[in-house]
């Protein structure tokens, strides 16, 4: 079987952790692959294993979808809101570039099966699915994702379509499960490296830490605004953020303007 993945990013020296479920799974599953990604010039590669290649595609995204779930996370929107939001889908079609320049390298791979990793690859999915005939699979692996699936119609449209789609973890299956056919979703939480973390008896530091990229979705300021109540009952602990993205700024502003800096 020959699998082409298509995410919006790659695991770099710089971030680690950026599109490393993909990169793990063309990685161990040792089936000829071809690696779809925008080339984001933020570090040095990880190195692929003998069995993918890596295609990166020179191409601005600069509508994300997650600026664009950040809209859609509200429940109850009236319908200029809503039709404001589909007004941003639209204006998100310049990523259509990112589709159009990955389609003869896709062509000339022939993939068996697509895998979509993010919601703008849907585009990529649906194109060879209508085309080709090529089956593909939707793997969600945000929260922010899911939401807005189940919120647009267009978009449930476009997953409804897949064969598969893997959820990350029960939250995301739960929220999928009342728009999506149950047959599809299956529930494929990301693994652990047990050659890094093999002594669960290690003695514990008094300290809180938050890992991912610094994003609305990713929920710091609820953990910033619980500190100080923390702070009440466990004085000596500290908050330890690792990541880096759009909200870094306004992160150690929140951090220096309600004096944590001591504990965060």
């Amino acid at each position: 079987m020959r699998i082409c993945r298509v995410a919006l990013s790659y695991p770099t020296t710089n971030l680690p952790s950026a599109g490393l479920v993909a990169y793990y799974l063309c990685k161990h599953i040792k089936e000829p692959s071809i690696y779809i990604t925008v080339n984001r010039n933020d570090g040095n590669l990880l190195p692929p294993t003998p069995n993918f290649a890596i295609q990166l595609i020179d191409v601005p995204l600069e509508q994300s979808s997650h600026s664009l779930n950040h809209s859609i996370h509200k429940s109850k929107q009236n319908i200029f809101q809503r039709l404001y939001i589909y007004f941003k889908i639209i204006l998100t079609l310049r990523s259509i570039r990112f589709l159009l320049s990955s389609i003869p390298k896709i062509i000339f791979f022939k993939p068996d099966i697509i895998c979509c990793h993010a919601n703008v690859s849907l585009y990529h999915g649906l194109f060879f699915y209508l085309f080709y005939r090529t089956k593909f699979v939707v793997h969600i692996h945000a929260m922010s994702d899911a939401i807005a699936i189940s919120n647009l119609s267009i978009l449930r449209c476009l997953v409804n379509r897949a064969s598969r789609i893997y959820c990350i973890s029960d939250a995301v299956l739960n929220k999928l499960k009342y728009t999506i056919s149950s047959n599809k979703l299956r529930l494929t939480s990301t693994g652990v490296d047990p050659n890094v973390f093999y002594n669960l008896n290690t003695k514990r530091k008094k300290q809180i830490i938050q890992v991912g990229q610094l994003m609305w979705y990713k929920g710091h300021n609820y953990i910033l605004k619980a500190m100080p109540d923390i702070l009440l009952k466990h004085p000596d602990y500290k908050l330890i953020i690792v990541g880096k993205g759009r909200l870094k700024k306004e992160i150690s502003e929140y951090i220096k303007n309600n004096k944590l800096t001591s504990s965060v």
